[in-house]
């Protein structure tokens, strides 16, 4: 399942791509576990700073694959306790305050920025 989750680290951010763009880039089970490794894995580091959360293709992400989900409810029905997530911990609730609420606010910010685009005056 490596090849439909992506991570790279560099300079204090974390990308991560959902890379499966021929299903547009559709969540299954095992998605979901990579995922929640990385979140866990970047909590536990203290080089990452941001987080990226990209796809590839041209859906950031259709949500759920319900193929795979049917196919994983089926397993559950046959084997309680041994399908997808049986294994998983419960959620834990994340602390109000911490270090993105604390963090120095970035140096810039850049959203929707265009090359050759002009700075101008703004909207009219």
């Amino acid at each position: 399942m490596a090849e439909h989750v992506l991570v790279e680290q560099a300079d204090g951010v974390l990308t991560v791509t959902l890379n499966r763009p021929a299903k547009k880039n559709a969540l299954t089970a095992e998605m979901y576990a990579a995922l929640g490794a990385v979140m866990t894995r970047a909590d536990d580091d203290a080089e990452v700073r941001c987080i990226l959360l990209r796809a590839t293709g041209d859906s950031f992400c259709a949500g759920n694959d319900l193929a795979d989900f049917v196919t994983a409810g089926r397993a559950d029905e046959a084997s309680p306790g041994h399908g997808p997530g049986a294994d998983r911990e419960p959620a834990r609730r994340l602390p109000a305050a911490g270090p993105a609420a604390t963090a120095p606010p970035p140096r810039s910010v850049t959203a929707g920025a265009r090359s050759g685009a002009r700075p101008g005056p703004g909207p009219r």
